[in-house]
């Protein structure tokens, strides 16, 4: 795993990782940006337990150079209906798909509010 930093923040969609070729960084390998949260303790030996990682993004290595490397953000393609009539006909079979997600009954909870703004001299790592 390579860890590192934001180096400079060339736009919403590309920034400069302060980590190359030098430190094992290869072409089309994987990165997150994140925070740390507070530490974890263990409820019963109050043993730190580590940090959990906020993702604020994940980034491309797309130009890789001896000690810094340009990324980019991940893209992806989107479908989207433009025809007025195919999205009518969509609305009338009333299929409607849906994320949802199962909750837990908890007691206790504590809301994590990770900051989502990529800063220079944020943590980055690579994904395995």
């Amino acid at each position: 795993m390579i860890y590192t930093k934001v180096a400079r923040i060339h736009s919403p969609t590309e920034i400069v990782l302060a980590a190359g070729a030098n430190d094992g960084v290869k072409k089309g390998m994987e990165f997150i940006i994140y925070d740390l949260s507070e530490m974890i303790k263990d409820p019963e030996t109050n043993e730190d337990l580590g940090q959990i990682e906020l993702v604020k993004g994940r980034i491309i290595a797309e130009h890789v150079q001896d000690k810094i490397t340009t990324a980019k953000t991940k893209s992806r393609n989107e479908e989207r209906i433009v025809n007025p009539i195919a999205n009518l006909a969509i609305l009338m079979t009333g299929i409607v798909r849906e994320a949802i997600q199962d909750q837990l009954k908890v007691e206790g909870a504590v809301a994590i509010q990770p900051d989502p703004v990529v800063r220079i001299a944020d943590r980055a790592r690579s994904v395995v």
